[in-house]
This record gives structure tokens, C-alpha cells and sequence, in this order.
């Protein structure tokens, strides 16, 4: 509690109301409540100027390099061809349900095979969208501020999230919504996943702090998500780089148990990941800001441990 700010704020009631006091017994005074009359609007104008001027929004931006590795035929997100140590749960789990669904669908996997042929770089960029709203999913799916802590295990690193504060409300985003806002993307169409007993798909909502709305819009040779509440506005632009002269060395084959004669079968796309947090201006002093700037950072500090090229090679590296 700011005790300084409510000093401040009580002395002003108690002159105010002093002076409305002396006004009120004096009312017949034009000239008294004609000047208490102009000072309260001065006042109050002088105030909002100074608060205009003095409020300002603050942004941070950044970049990372990042990296879709797939296997193409059988198309797939190679990562889980053995158990890496690497920390969390593999959101390529469910990124993979959905290519086998669509894989063993005989209607829906002509135009996929289509696509890869004929249109490869927008087959890439929406197999690369459908596994960012994995991770999404995987991390938010209960609550949208989380604490989260690593173990380091005998083998690997493993990381829990809880709800730091599970009173605070949520936006919660459903996969129905996400497959309306990429109507032309296979792998978003067919849902998040399915249930292995009964075969039917399973809903689930992404976890946003209240009044949060999400667009997604195409870009060239990528597309941006855009996350918006009363506090940050969170832009996530995504544009793949075409990859020039790239080969898998014996490090990636080692680590994804890759034989020779399969090599060819494997793709190192690369994209450019840029993210803008800007914390708006209205709300900048406001004791909530610190939870929504944290979420925001978490989101950042979310894809970046997954997508980066730099944490690829760090799985590499460890797998060796």
C-alpha cells in the first residue's frame, strides 16, 4: 500500500473540504464562489495535462533466430524419434497427433501431400503456427500466471508450473476459435487432440489474463500474433527464412538417431522471431502491471526455450 500517495490525497480532502466549508457559509459571495469555481477547474485541467504529458507507454522489443526441424516422409516433428533431455513436456506430442490424424485421414492427407509439393513454404509456416499455439496450449492450459520450477533429474531437466495466483481471473481461448481465425491451415482445422479411448476430440482453451483478444494476421513469408488486454499489447511476428545450402551433420544425426541413407528426408527450416511488448500508458503505475508484464515475459521466455536455434543446439549438444 502506497502510504505516501494516501498522506498526500487525505491532505488534499481535508483543504478541500475546509474550503468548501468557508465557500458555503459565504455562497452569497459571487466573487468567493466564483474564484473556488475557477481554481477547481484549472485545477482539475492542469492535473489531466500533467498526466497526458508525464504518462507515457513503454516498449521492448527483441529478436531470436529459430528453427522448425521436421522429417518429411513420414511427415513429422523428429524430436520424439527418442527421449531427449531436454526440460518440460514436448509440446510436439500434440503437433504430431494432429499430422497423424490428418496422415491416415485418406481425404485430408491428398491436399497435404499437395501442399508440401506444390506450396511448400505456407505448408511450412502453418505447421510452425500450429506448434507455437502447442506450446501455448501446453503451458496455459490451466491458468495464465505461473510460477515455474526446474529439477534437475539424474538424466535431464524438468520444469513444473503452478498458478501463482489462482484467484485472478482468465480469458480463456478455445481451439474452435483458433481454427476459425486460420481457416486455410490443415493442422489447426482438426482440432488439439484426440482421446485414444474413445476417439473423440478433446477440448481445450488457452488461459489469457482477463480481457485479453488474440488476433492472428499473414505477413509476408510469416504471419504475427497479436495478444491484447487493458494493460500490454504482446506482438508475436513470425517470417521464415529460406534456407540456403542447408545440410544435417553427424551432430543433428547422432542426437535424432538418424541413419545416412535418410538425411535428405530431414529439413533445418529457419525463421526470424521478433516480439514487442508494449505496456500501455494509462496503466503504467497501475499495481496490477507487474502480473500482466510478467505473463507477457513468460510467453516470450516460453518460446524462445523451445523455438530458438540456440536451444536446438543445446539439445544437440546434449545428445550427442
Amino acid at each position: 500500500m502506497n502510504w505516501k500517495l494516501i498522506g498526500v490525497l487525505a491532505v488534499i480532502v481535508l483543504l478541500l473540504v475546509i474550503t468548501s466549508i468557508i465557500v458555503w457559509n459565504n455562497r452569497t459571495s459571487d466573487k468567493l464562489v466564483s474564484s473556488f469555481i475557477s481554481v477547481l477547474i484549472l485545477g482539475s485541467i492542469g492535473l489531466l495535462i500533467t498526466s497526458l504529458v508525464s504518462l507515457k507507454k513503454e516498449v521492448y522489443a527483441d529478436k531470436f533466430p529459430a528453427v522448425l526441424f521436421i522429417e518429411l516422409e513420414p511427415l513429422s516433428l523428429p524430436l520424439h524419434k527418442k527421449i531427449l533431455k531436454k526440460e518440460g513436456s514436448n509440446p510436439g506430442v500434440a503437433t504430431n497427433s494432429a499430422i497423424n490424424r490428418i496422415l491416415k485421414d485418406s481425404i485430408l492427407r491428398e491436399p497435404l501431400i499437395n501442399q508440401r509439393s506444390k506450396d511448400y513454404d505456407k505448408f511450412i509456416e502453418d505447421l510452425f503456427i500450429r506448434y507455437v499455439f502447442d506450446l501455448l496450449t501446453t503451458k496455459y492450459m490451466g491458468h495464465w500466471y505461473l510460477e515455474s520450477t526446474e529439477f534437475k533429474m539424474p538424466n535431464s531437466l524438468m520444469t513444473t508450473s503452478i498458478p501463482a495466483d489462482s484467484t485472478l481471473q482468465s480469458t480463456s481461448i478455445s481451439w474452435k476459435k483458433i481454427s476459425k481465425m486460420l481457416p486455410t491451415n490443415q493442422f489447426t482445422q482438426i482440432g488439439w487432440a484426440i482421446d485414444a479411448k474413445t476417439e473423440k476430440l478433446i477440448s481445450v482453451d488457452i488461459n489469457f489474463p482477463p480481457k485479453t483478444k488474440i488476433e492472428v494476421n499473414a505477413i509476408l513469408n510469416g504471419f504475427i500474433i497479436e495478444l491484447e488486454n487493458d494493460f500490454v499489447k504482446l506482438d508475436l511476428e513470425i517470417t521464415r527464412v529460406p534456407p540456403i545450402g542447408v545440410h544435417i551433420n553427424d551432430e543433428i544425426a547422432n542426437a535424432f538417431s538418424i541413419p545416412e541413407n535418410r538425411k535428405t528426408n530431414f529439413r533445418f527450416q529457419p525463421f526470424l522471431f521478433k516480439h514487442t511488448l508494449t505496456k500501455k500508458k494509462f496503466k503504467i503505475g497501475h499495481p496490477e502491471m507487474s502480473k500482466y508484464e510478467y505473463w507477457a515475459n513468460d510467453v516470450i521466455l516460453l518460446l524462445k526455450r523451445n523455438l530458438s536455434v540456440e536451444e536446438f543446439w543445446r539439445v544437440v549438444k546434449l545428445n550427442a
